[in-house]
Protein backbone atom coordinates (compact mmCIF):
# COMPACT_ATOMS: atom_id res chain seq x y z
CA UNK A 1 0.00 0.00 0.00
CA UNK A 2 2.83 2.19 1.09
CA UNK A 3 4.70 2.18 -2.39
CA UNK A 4 1.43 2.78 -4.44
CA UNK A 5 1.19 5.76 -2.53
CA UNK A 6 4.64 7.22 -3.00
CA UNK A 7 4.46 6.18 -6.91
CA UNK A 8 0.95 8.49 -7.62
CA UNK A 9 1.21 12.08 -8.11
CA UNK A 10 0.39 14.23 -6.22
CA UNK A 11 1.82 12.51 -3.63
CA UNK A 12 0.19 13.69 0.13
CA UNK A 13 2.13 13.80 3.32
CA UNK A 14 1.52 15.46 7.09
CA UNK A 15 3.58 17.13 9.50
CA UNK A 16 3.09 18.84 12.81
CA UNK A 17 3.63 22.52 12.70
CA UNK A 18 5.21 23.34 16.00
CA UNK A 19 4.32 27.09 16.11
CA UNK A 20 0.68 26.09 15.37
CA UNK A 21 0.76 22.82 17.63
CA UNK A 22 -1.53 21.11 14.96
CA UNK A 23 -1.11 19.45 11.75
CA UNK A 24 -0.41 20.44 8.57
CA UNK A 25 -0.93 18.46 4.95
CA UNK A 26 1.23 19.07 2.04
CA UNK A 27 0.48 17.84 -1.60
CA UNK A 28 3.45 17.72 -4.01
CA UNK A 29 3.28 17.81 -7.70
CA UNK A 30 5.84 15.76 -9.81
CA UNK A 31 7.87 18.99 -10.48
CA UNK A 32 8.57 19.21 -7.09
CA UNK A 33 5.86 22.12 -6.30
CA UNK A 34 3.69 21.50 -3.19
CA UNK A 35 0.74 23.03 -1.62
CA UNK A 36 -0.12 23.39 2.19
CA UNK A 37 -3.37 22.63 3.93
CA UNK A 38 -4.96 22.96 7.30
CA UNK A 39 -7.73 21.31 8.44
CA UNK A 40 -10.42 23.68 9.75
CA UNK A 41 -12.77 22.15 12.25
CA UNK A 42 -15.29 25.28 11.89
CA UNK A 43 -16.49 24.60 8.69
CA UNK A 44 -14.51 21.01 8.77
CA UNK A 45 -12.60 22.09 5.10
CA UNK A 46 -9.30 22.19 4.10
CA UNK A 47 -8.17 25.71 4.09
CA UNK A 48 -4.77 27.41 3.19
CA UNK A 49 -3.05 27.82 6.54
CA UNK A 50 -3.82 31.32 8.34
CA UNK A 51 -1.31 32.97 10.30
CA UNK A 52 0.25 31.39 13.10
CA UNK A 53 -2.46 31.53 16.23
CA UNK A 54 0.18 32.33 19.47
CA UNK A 55 -0.88 30.31 22.35
CA UNK A 56 -3.57 31.45 24.48
CA UNK A 57 -2.54 32.48 28.05
CA UNK A 58 -4.77 32.77 30.92
CA UNK A 59 -4.74 36.83 30.83
CA UNK A 60 -6.55 35.84 27.18
CA UNK A 61 -9.81 33.95 29.13
CA UNK A 62 -12.74 36.15 30.27
CA UNK A 63 -14.90 33.66 32.88
CA UNK A 64 -18.68 34.25 32.51
CA UNK A 65 -19.96 31.45 34.92
CA UNK A 66 -19.43 27.82 35.58
CA UNK A 67 -20.95 24.46 36.31
CA UNK A 68 -20.79 20.99 37.60
CA UNK A 69 -20.32 18.54 35.25
CA UNK A 70 -21.48 15.49 34.83
CA UNK A 71 -19.41 14.41 32.45
CA UNK A 72 -15.87 15.46 33.51
CA UNK A 73 -16.50 15.25 37.36
CA UNK A 74 -15.33 18.85 38.00
CA UNK A 75 -16.20 22.76 37.74
CA UNK A 76 -16.49 23.87 34.16
CA UNK A 77 -16.07 27.50 33.43
CA UNK A 78 -17.34 29.42 30.13
CA UNK A 79 -14.81 31.84 29.56
CA UNK A 80 -14.41 34.40 26.39
CA UNK A 81 -11.48 33.35 24.44
CA UNK A 82 -9.89 36.53 23.00
CA UNK A 83 -7.27 34.41 20.64
CA UNK A 84 -10.11 32.68 19.36
CA UNK A 85 -12.86 34.71 19.71
CA UNK A 86 -15.29 32.30 20.49
CA UNK A 87 -17.11 31.25 24.21
CA UNK A 88 -15.18 27.93 25.66
CA UNK A 89 -15.06 25.51 28.42
CA UNK A 90 -12.25 25.14 30.83
CA UNK A 91 -11.37 23.28 33.73
CA UNK A 92 -8.31 23.29 36.09
CA UNK A 93 -6.10 20.19 35.68
CA UNK A 94 -4.47 19.45 38.84
CA UNK A 95 -2.10 16.83 36.89
CA UNK A 96 -0.36 19.89 34.98
CA UNK A 97 -1.35 22.53 37.05
CA UNK A 98 -3.03 24.50 34.30
CA UNK A 99 -6.09 25.39 33.06
CA UNK A 100 -7.16 23.41 29.91
CA UNK A 101 -10.21 23.22 27.23
CA UNK A 102 -12.40 21.13 27.42
CA UNK A 103 -15.86 20.28 25.56
CA UNK A 104 -18.92 18.85 26.63
CA UNK A 105 -21.33 18.69 24.17
CA UNK A 106 -24.20 18.64 26.59
CA UNK A 107 -23.24 22.02 27.68
CA UNK A 108 -23.86 25.38 25.67
CA UNK A 109 -22.78 28.47 26.53
CA UNK A 110 -25.93 30.66 27.40
CA UNK A 111 -25.24 34.45 27.82
CA UNK A 112 -27.88 34.64 30.85
CA UNK A 113 -25.98 32.99 33.42
CA UNK A 114 -23.47 35.29 33.17
CA UNK A 115 -22.27 36.07 36.44
CA UNK A 116 -21.28 39.26 37.99
CA UNK A 117 -18.44 38.39 40.26
CA UNK A 118 -16.79 35.08 39.15
CA UNK A 119 -15.35 32.77 41.89
CA UNK A 120 -14.23 29.13 41.21
CA UNK A 121 -13.56 26.67 44.14
CA UNK A 122 -11.41 23.77 42.53
CA UNK A 123 -11.12 21.26 45.73
CA UNK A 124 -8.58 18.66 46.70
CA UNK A 125 -8.63 17.21 49.34
CA UNK A 126 -4.52 18.59 49.81
CA UNK A 127 -5.37 21.58 48.70
CA UNK A 128 -7.25 24.34 46.92
CA UNK A 129 -7.39 26.38 43.89
CA UNK A 130 -9.49 29.46 43.17
CA UNK A 131 -9.80 30.96 39.54
CA UNK A 132 -11.06 34.88 40.05
CA UNK A 133 -12.12 37.95 37.75
CA UNK A 134 -9.41 40.34 37.67
CA UNK A 135 -10.14 44.14 37.42
CA UNK A 136 -9.77 43.72 33.45
CA UNK A 137 -12.06 40.85 33.20
CA UNK A 138 -9.52 38.10 32.70
CA UNK A 139 -8.86 35.47 34.75
CA UNK A 140 -6.33 34.99 37.83
CA UNK A 141 -5.50 32.61 40.16
CA UNK A 142 -4.91 32.18 43.53
CA UNK A 143 -3.95 29.06 46.17
CA UNK A 144 -6.16 28.61 49.36
CA UNK A 145 -3.61 31.02 51.47
CA UNK A 146 -4.40 33.53 48.86
CA UNK A 147 -0.87 33.35 46.99
CA UNK A 148 -1.44 34.55 43.76
CA UNK A 149 -0.52 31.51 41.44
CA UNK A 150 2.11 32.45 38.19
CA UNK A 151 0.45 32.37 34.96
CA UNK A 152 0.60 29.44 32.72
CA UNK A 153 -0.06 28.88 28.89
CA UNK A 154 -4.14 27.57 28.60
CA UNK A 155 -3.64 23.94 27.49
CA UNK A 156 -6.09 23.97 23.73
CA UNK A 157 -7.92 21.16 22.44
CA UNK A 158 -6.36 20.41 18.92
CA UNK A 159 -9.80 20.09 17.25
CA UNK A 160 -13.05 19.27 19.58
CA UNK A 161 -12.67 15.24 19.90
CA UNK A 162 -15.51 13.61 22.50
CA UNK A 163 -13.33 12.21 24.74
CA UNK A 164 -14.22 9.35 26.23
CA UNK A 165 -11.96 6.74 28.41
CA UNK A 166 -13.22 3.65 27.48
CA UNK A 167 -12.82 4.65 23.54
CA UNK A 168 -9.08 4.20 22.48
CA UNK A 169 -8.53 7.67 20.20
CA UNK A 170 -8.09 7.60 16.44
CA UNK A 171 -5.27 8.88 14.93
CA UNK A 172 -5.20 12.32 13.89
CA UNK A 173 -4.82 11.41 10.43
CA UNK A 174 -3.93 8.43 7.88
CA UNK A 175 -2.64 8.38 4.01
CA UNK A 176 -4.27 5.69 1.65
CA UNK A 177 -4.34 5.13 -2.11
CA UNK A 178 -7.64 4.55 -3.53
CA UNK A 179 -8.05 1.47 -5.38
CA UNK A 180 -11.43 2.95 -7.04
CA UNK A 181 -10.38 6.65 -7.74
CA UNK A 182 -6.54 5.48 -7.75
CA UNK A 183 -6.08 8.73 -6.32
CA UNK A 184 -3.66 9.35 -2.91
CA UNK A 185 -6.42 10.17 -0.56
CA UNK A 186 -6.09 12.07 3.30
CA UNK A 187 -7.93 10.39 6.20
CA UNK A 188 -8.19 13.58 9.16
CA UNK A 189 -9.85 12.81 12.07
CA UNK A 190 -12.93 15.43 13.34
CA UNK A 191 -14.20 14.31 16.55
CA UNK A 192 -14.63 10.13 16.53
CA UNK A 193 -15.01 10.00 12.22
CA UNK A 194 -12.60 10.41 9.28
CA UNK A 195 -13.14 12.87 6.47
CA UNK A 196 -11.47 11.87 3.59
CA UNK A 197 -9.60 14.70 1.09
CA UNK A 198 -8.29 14.39 -2.72
CA UNK A 199 -6.20 16.81 -4.00
CA UNK A 200 -8.06 18.28 -7.34
CA UNK A 201 -5.14 19.38 -10.09
CA UNK A 202 -7.83 21.64 -11.95
CA UNK A 203 -8.37 23.80 -8.85
CA UNK A 204 -5.10 23.13 -6.42
CA UNK A 205 -7.50 21.96 -3.39
CA UNK A 206 -7.65 19.30 -0.97
CA UNK A 207 -11.75 18.39 -1.75
CA UNK A 208 -13.56 16.25 0.11
CA UNK A 209 -13.83 12.77 -1.06
CA UNK A 210 -17.19 11.01 -1.79
CA UNK A 211 -16.29 7.41 -2.88
CA UNK A 212 -18.34 4.44 -2.32
CA UNK A 213 -15.86 2.05 -4.40
CA UNK A 214 -13.24 2.08 -0.75
CA UNK A 215 -15.47 -1.08 0.48
CA UNK A 216 -12.08 -3.11 1.55
CA UNK A 217 -11.94 -3.25 5.05
CA UNK A 218 -8.95 -4.14 6.53
CA UNK A 219 -7.27 -4.50 9.83
CA UNK A 220 -6.17 -0.96 9.56
CA UNK A 221 -9.52 0.53 9.54
CA UNK A 222 -10.56 -1.14 12.87
CA UNK A 223 -10.07 0.49 16.03
CA UNK A 224 -10.62 -2.26 18.86
CA UNK A 225 -12.62 -0.81 21.53
CA UNK A 226 -13.76 -3.67 24.13
CA UNK A 227 -14.46 -7.19 24.00
CA UNK A 228 -17.74 -8.77 25.41
CA UNK A 229 -19.48 -12.45 25.61
CA UNK A 230 -21.71 -13.93 23.50
CA UNK A 231 -24.02 -16.57 24.49
CA UNK A 232 -25.54 -16.67 21.67
CA UNK A 233 -22.53 -16.96 19.69
CA UNK A 234 -21.00 -18.89 22.48
CA UNK A 235 -17.74 -17.00 21.50
CA UNK A 236 -16.04 -13.61 23.10
CA UNK A 237 -17.08 -10.45 20.81
CA UNK A 238 -14.79 -7.58 19.85
CA UNK A 239 -16.60 -4.32 19.78
CA UNK A 240 -14.49 -1.83 17.07
CA UNK A 241 -15.20 1.35 15.51
CA UNK A 242 -15.01 0.88 11.64
CA UNK A 243 -13.31 3.86 10.28
CA UNK A 244 -14.60 3.63 6.83
CA UNK A 245 -18.02 2.77 7.98
CA UNK A 246 -17.90 5.09 10.75
CA UNK A 247 -19.81 2.59 12.99
CA UNK A 248 -19.34 0.59 16.13
CA UNK A 249 -19.36 -3.02 15.04
CA UNK A 250 -18.89 -6.52 16.13
CA UNK A 251 -16.02 -8.81 14.75
CA UNK A 252 -15.06 -12.31 16.02
CA UNK A 253 -11.85 -13.55 15.80
CA UNK A 254 -11.73 -17.23 13.57
CA UNK A 255 -8.81 -18.76 14.32
CA UNK A 256 -9.24 -21.75 12.23
CA UNK A 257 -9.28 -19.32 9.13
CA UNK A 258 -6.86 -16.66 10.49
CA UNK A 259 -9.34 -13.78 10.29
CA UNK A 260 -11.68 -11.17 11.50
CA UNK A 261 -15.39 -11.61 10.90
CA UNK A 262 -18.15 -9.54 11.27
CA UNK A 263 -20.89 -10.56 13.18
CA UNK A 264 -24.29 -9.32 14.95
CA UNK A 265 -25.79 -10.11 18.33
CA UNK A 266 -28.31 -8.07 19.47
CA UNK A 267 -28.59 -9.00 22.98
CA UNK A 268 -25.14 -7.46 23.20
CA UNK A 269 -25.26 -3.80 23.16
CA UNK A 270 -21.71 -1.42 23.30
CA UNK A 271 -21.92 0.69 26.47
CA UNK A 272 -18.95 2.54 26.48
CA UNK A 273 -19.94 3.43 30.28
CA UNK A 274 -19.82 -0.09 31.71
CA UNK A 275 -16.27 -1.43 31.98
CA UNK A 276 -15.88 -4.94 30.24
CA UNK A 277 -13.42 -6.99 29.65
CA UNK A 278 -9.98 -5.54 27.65
CA UNK A 279 -9.14 -7.26 23.95
CA UNK A 280 -5.49 -7.89 25.66
CA UNK A 281 -6.56 -10.47 27.87
CA UNK A 282 -7.67 -13.11 24.98
CA UNK A 283 -5.43 -16.04 23.37
CA UNK A 284 -6.47 -18.99 21.31
CA UNK A 285 -4.63 -22.24 20.57
CA UNK A 286 -4.19 -23.13 17.29
CA UNK A 287 -5.02 -26.90 16.61
CA UNK A 288 -5.19 -27.33 20.69
CA UNK A 289 -1.25 -26.72 20.67
CA UNK A 290 -0.45 -25.09 23.89
CA UNK A 291 2.75 -23.89 22.93
CA UNK A 292 0.86 -21.90 19.61
CA UNK A 293 -1.19 -18.78 20.56
CA UNK A 294 -2.76 -16.39 18.25
CA UNK A 295 -5.33 -13.69 19.11
CA UNK A 296 -6.46 -10.30 18.60
CA UNK A 297 -4.29 -7.81 19.43
CA UNK A 298 -4.08 -3.66 19.75
CA UNK A 299 -1.17 -2.19 17.28
CA UNK A 300 1.19 0.52 17.87
CA UNK A 301 -1.02 2.65 15.79
CA UNK A 302 -4.26 1.83 17.92
CA UNK A 303 -5.86 -0.43 14.91
CA UNK A 304 -7.09 -4.08 14.95
CA UNK A 305 -4.39 -7.33 14.28
CA UNK A 306 -3.65 -10.63 14.55
CA UNK A 307 -1.36 -11.23 17.50
CA UNK A 308 1.08 -14.31 18.08
CA UNK A 309 2.65 -14.70 21.65
CA UNK A 310 6.13 -14.71 21.89
CA UNK A 311 7.86 -16.87 24.49
CA UNK A 312 11.22 -15.00 24.04
CA UNK A 313 9.65 -11.74 24.64
CA UNK A 314 7.19 -12.71 26.92
CA UNK A 315 4.79 -10.95 24.94
CA UNK A 316 2.17 -10.65 22.21
CA UNK A 317 3.38 -9.74 18.69
CA UNK A 318 1.23 -8.84 15.54
CA UNK A 319 1.67 -10.84 12.68
CA UNK A 320 2.93 -9.00 9.83
CA UNK A 321 0.97 -7.78 6.94
CA UNK A 322 -2.24 -5.61 6.68
CA UNK A 323 -5.64 -8.68 6.59
CA UNK A 324 -8.98 -7.65 4.82
CA UNK A 325 -11.70 -8.96 7.26
CA UNK A 326 -15.08 -10.61 6.56
CA UNK A 327 -18.02 -7.64 6.85
CA UNK A 328 -20.90 -8.19 6.49
CA UNK A 329 -21.03 -5.99 2.95
CA UNK A 330 -18.23 -7.77 2.03
CA UNK A 331 -20.06 -10.80 1.84
CA UNK A 332 -22.93 -9.54 0.69
CA UNK A 333 -21.55 -8.64 -2.12
CA UNK A 334 -19.41 -11.86 -2.82
CA UNK A 335 -22.95 -13.89 -2.57
CA UNK A 336 -24.46 -11.18 -5.25
CA UNK A 337 -20.97 -11.84 -7.51
CA UNK A 338 -21.42 -15.40 -6.91
CA UNK A 339 -25.33 -15.51 -7.77
CA UNK A 340 -24.80 -13.62 -11.55
CA UNK A 341 -21.76 -15.38 -12.51
CA UNK A 342 -24.24 -18.81 -11.85
CA UNK A 343 -26.98 -16.62 -13.77
CA UNK A 344 -24.01 -15.84 -16.78
CA UNK A 345 -23.13 -19.63 -16.80
CA UNK A 346 -26.85 -20.42 -17.02
CA UNK A 347 -27.34 -18.32 -20.03
CA UNK A 348 -24.44 -19.54 -21.74
CA UNK A 349 -25.25 -23.09 -21.44
CA UNK A 350 -29.46 -22.37 -22.43
CA UNK A 351 -27.51 -20.56 -25.34
CA UNK A 352 -25.13 -23.64 -26.25
CA UNK A 353 -27.94 -26.51 -25.80
CA UNK A 354 -30.08 -24.10 -28.25
CA UNK A 355 -26.96 -24.20 -30.97
CA UNK A 356 -26.85 -27.67 -30.69
CA UNK A 357 -30.54 -28.21 -31.01
CA UNK A 358 -30.29 -25.84 -34.26
CA UNK A 359 -27.49 -28.23 -35.65
CA UNK A 360 -29.29 -31.13 -34.91
CA UNK A 361 -32.25 -30.28 -36.83
CA UNK A 362 -30.94 -29.14 -39.68
CA UNK A 363 -28.82 -32.44 -39.73
CA UNK A 364 -32.50 -34.28 -39.56
CA UNK A 365 -33.40 -31.61 -42.64
CA UNK A 366 -30.43 -33.24 -44.60
CA UNK A 367 -31.36 -36.89 -43.45
CA UNK A 368 -34.88 -36.67 -44.50
CA UNK A 369 -33.73 -34.67 -47.56
CA UNK A 370 -31.41 -37.46 -48.48
CA UNK A 371 -33.87 -40.08 -47.57
CA UNK A 372 -36.40 -38.49 -50.50
CA UNK A 373 -33.62 -38.54 -53.12
CA UNK A 374 -32.87 -42.19 -51.76
CA UNK A 375 -36.36 -42.68 -52.77
CA UNK A 376 -36.57 -41.71 -56.09
CA UNK A 377 -33.36 -43.54 -57.33
CA UNK A 378 -35.08 -46.75 -57.27
CA UNK A 379 -33.80 -48.30 -53.88
CA UNK A 380 -37.10 -47.55 -51.98
CA UNK A 381 -37.35 -50.99 -51.28
CA UNK A 382 -34.16 -51.03 -49.32
CA UNK A 383 -34.59 -50.50 -45.80
CA UNK A 384 -31.24 -51.18 -45.31
CA UNK A 385 -29.52 -47.73 -46.59
CA UNK A 386 -32.09 -45.50 -44.85
CA UNK A 387 -34.83 -46.51 -41.98
CA UNK A 388 -36.84 -42.81 -40.99
CA UNK A 389 -37.43 -44.80 -37.59
CA UNK A 390 -34.16 -45.09 -36.98
CA UNK A 391 -32.97 -41.76 -37.57
CA UNK A 392 -35.64 -40.51 -35.29
CA UNK A 393 -34.77 -42.56 -32.51
CA UNK A 394 -30.90 -41.54 -33.06
CA UNK A 395 -32.05 -37.80 -33.08
CA UNK A 396 -34.50 -38.71 -29.69
CA UNK A 397 -30.90 -40.78 -28.09
CA UNK A 398 -28.93 -37.30 -29.63
CA UNK A 399 -31.07 -35.15 -27.36
CA UNK A 400 -31.41 -37.21 -24.40
CA UNK A 401 -27.86 -37.50 -24.30
CA UNK A 402 -27.36 -34.11 -24.51
CA UNK A 403 -29.64 -33.22 -21.84
CA UNK A 404 -28.43 -35.61 -19.39
CA UNK A 405 -24.59 -33.92 -19.59
CA UNK A 406 -26.04 -30.29 -19.28
CA UNK A 407 -27.88 -31.33 -16.34
CA UNK A 408 -25.12 -32.50 -14.76
CA UNK A 409 -22.77 -29.69 -15.72
CA UNK A 410 -25.55 -27.03 -14.16
CA UNK A 411 -26.82 -29.11 -11.15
Amino acid sequence: MSSAINQVFPRLSAFKCPERGSFLFRATSQNGQSWDFQFDVRVQKMATPGPVIREVLESDLFPKYYYISDKFQAYVMFAYNKVSKQHEQFTYCWKTKQLKQVNDLQQTYDPKNDKSEFVMNVYKPWATVVVERAGNGSVKMFSQDRRRLAPAPVTMLVDFDDHDRYIRRLPMYKIRYCQHNQKNVIYVRYKNEFRKFVFNEDTKQLEELKCDGCSVITTDDLYPQYVAESRSLNRDVIFVWNSVTQQIEQYIFNISKMRFEQVQDSKVVYDPEEWKQRIGFIMYNENEEEDVLFGPMISADATLKIGEYSEKLNKVVPVPGTTAVITFFNEEKRKLEEKKKQLEEKKKMEETIKLEKNKMLEQEKKLIGMKDDSDSSGFEDDESIFTYSSDDQMLEENYRLMEYQIGKMLF
